[in-house]
């Protein structure tokens, strides 16, 4: 394993969104920073995904976009 591919596996999206601003609510959901977003659209675990914008990404692709 490479050391992208450990960071990749040890880093969480809640983690890298709460480090960058984002405050999520009891159920890990923010408003996407990717659209013009007036409520919370995007779920945020392990991975996260924005109901309005698209399919299910990591910590890394967070970061990237």
């Amino acid at each position: 394993m490479n050391l992208f591919e450990t960071v990749k596996n040890n880093v969480n999206a809640i983690d890298v969104v709460s480090t960058a601003g984002f405050k999520p609510n009891r159920s890990k959901m923010i408003c996407c920073p990717f659209h013009n977003d007036k409520h919370p659209s995007m779920k945020v675990d392990q991975r996260y995904f924005c109901f309005g914008f698209g399919p299910k990404r990591d910590a890394i692709d967070f970061l990237s976009n």
